[in-house]
């Protein structure tokens, strides 16, 4: 993506030259910075891309015209962990952008609350047990604008600059990562169109679906074996959806006395996007590790663990549910202990939710492997 991309020489007295980028005719992959005659001496290149996967990969590297012993000035050389800290742009955790990593997961939260949602008031409506409508609203809204803020905040992490215009915008939302982004968001906005001003929940469900399904080609899968992870990843947002929703629901509408026959429909959808969360996201750590000694030797690896964590505990959650709680639910005590167990598995969920959210923004090992000078999510400048 040349329109993306960002190619400054700097010399060695300090001084800096913007280039212009255009794209190899011969060689997609590869990007053409044309450079006029340069006076013998040594020189440093910055680059600036947007990867597939829709993020920013930044790096530099020095050489030298003529036969002389030339050397870069040391104020002016630059080594990959000195880039890192001169970065100083936005935060950054564990090599991603703090900023847009929360606001795509809090993004997620919401939408897949929403989706889960809205599946299980259509499935249910005909057994009467409907939580407020205006929880679904405010969801939908919620999550419109956060993939708002999120989309903004992406397409300021890209910019080689920390700033966008309208040209960069532009070229940004064309090309298919961006375009996938705003798709998904269009698909949220229609949503709320549907929940709020024509109020048909069905409606609403389905283009809350297509927002879910679409964020399959967002991130990583986009990059790295696309054919196998998008499908995967598709997958097991909508199962966390079905999941995650399902909770909600069930503790919105646990007032209502049908809702109690109604749990064990909830109990069996979460047994199902238990084993598809675990089987798809065994098959993306796959296609994303090198090596098993990634999970505890990169930060990749690291949240990983970290969610598969939260996976044993939402697992000891169910088990209470389905074995503890589930016999006694037509008792005062066993509607206290649910009550009370939902909110917790709730709050569990979210939160490994939130992470992978921002797991969308660490670089992956073999992203870091297919390039070894890469110095991602940075802007060495």
């Amino acid at each position: 993506m040349a329109e993306l991309s960002h190619v400054d020489l700097v010399r060695g007295d300090g001084t800096e030259e913007t280039l212009s980028v255009t794209s190899d005719p011969r060689d997609v992959h590869a990007l053409i910075s044309p450079i006029e005659s340069l006076e013998p001496g040594a020189y440093r290149i910055v680059w600036h891309i947007i990867s597939a996967d829709g993020h920013p990969v930044s790096e530099s590297f020095v050489f030298q015209v003529g036969n002389g012993a030339f050397r870069m000035p040391p104020d002016q050389v630059m080594s990959h962990g000195e880039e890192v800290a001169v970065f100083a742009g936005e935060p950054m955790v564990a090599g991603a952008a703090l900023i847009p990593a929360i606001l795509r997961g809090l993004a997620l939260c919401a939408l897949l609350t929403l989706a889960g949602l809205l599946a299980f008031d259509t499935y249910l409506s005909r057994s009467g047990v409907v939580p407020s409508q205006m929880l679904s609203s405010w969801l939908s809204v919620t999550a419109t604008v956060l993939l708002t803020l999120h989309l903004l905040a992406w397409l300021k992490h890209i910019s080689p600059e920390q700033s966008v215009d309208s040209d960069f915008i532009s070229a940004a939302l064309t090309r298919s990562v961006g375009a996938t982004e705003a798709l998904r968001l269009g698909f949220a906005v229609l949503a709320t169109w549907a929940l709020v001003l024509a109020r048909r929940p069905f409606i609403a469900l389905l283009f809350t679906l297509a927002a879910v399904l679409i964020g399959g080609a967002i991130g990583h899968p986009a990059a790295i074996h696309p054919l196998i992870a998008i499908p995967a990843k598709s997958l097991h947002l909508l199962a966390v959806a079905l999941w995650l929703g399902g909770l909600v629901w069930l503790g919105a509408s646990f007032k209502h006395e049908r809702s109690v026959a109604a749990a064990s429909t909830e109990s069996a959808v979460a047994l199902i996007a238990i084993s598809v969360v675990a089987v798809t996201g065994i098959i993306q750590s796959f296609l994303f590790l090198n090596h098993l000694s990634d999970l505890t030797g990169s930060a990749y690896g690291l949240i990983i663990l970290a969610k598969t964590a939260g996976l044993l505990v939402l697992l000891s959650f169910g088990a209470y549910h389905r074995y503890r709680v589930m016999p006694v639910l037509d008792t005062t005590a066993g509607q206290k202990s649910m009550k009370r167990s939902l909110r917790l598995e709730i709050v569990v969920m979210l939160a490994v939710t939130m992470l992978g959210g921002f797991l969308a923004y660490v670089p992956t090992p073999h992203m870091m492997a297919g390039m070894p000078n890469m110095n991602s999510h940075t802007n060495p400048k």
